[in-house]
């Protein structure tokens, strides 16, 4: 397991990663095999793109300032609660998790992206402010819609769900 705790860091990618003593990485494909949690820290950029997690992903009580995770797959779940995330944030093209996808008490600053995601297990959004609001339940009809395999259960939210 890879644990971050009370850190303020610049970037958290790839390269910083492969740095962790428990580190469990092929980083020619871009898949984590390490469980990572990131609890109590300070992050300018959250980058990540196109990462397959294969263990189970936690980012808790953290101020971010922009999230880049574009085409990554939480196998085995996230849970993402009680951040503040200042600038916008990019999920799109993702999902495709095996296990619970939990976004919860966490407040967004600037646009959250789910473009064209795909969700295998329930989704839990609750309990989120979005200050520009979010497309997770935008984009019906379109060939880019966010699917729902299990559902998502959503409630307590506050600001837009369905933007273009």
């Amino acid at each position: 397991m890879i644990k971050i705790e009370n850190k303020r860091i610049e970037v958290v990618d790839l390269d910083f990663l492969k740095r962790e003593p428990n580190a469990i990485i092929d980083t020619r494909n871009y898949e984590l095999y390490s469980s990572l949690s990131i609890r109590q820290s300070i992050i300018d950029i959250l980058e990540l793109p196109a990462t397959i997690f294969h263990s189970e992903i936690t980012i808790h009580a953290c101020i971010i300032k922009e999230i880049k995770l574009p085409y990554c797959w939480f196998k085995n779940g996230l849970e993402f609660t009680n951040n503040t995330i200042l600038q916008e944030a990019t999920f799109e093209a993702g999902g495709h998790n095996k296990k619970t996808f939990i976004m919860k008490e966490n407040i967004f600053h600037g646009f959250l992206n789910f473009f064209d995601c795909q969700f295998e297990d329930t989704v839990h959004f609750s309990n989120n402010i979005l200050l520009e609001g979010c497309n997770l339940l935008g984009n019906k009809g379109e060939g880019y819609e966010t699917i729902f395999d299990n559902g998502i259960i959503q409630d307590g939210n506050i600001g837009r769900l369905d933007l273009e």
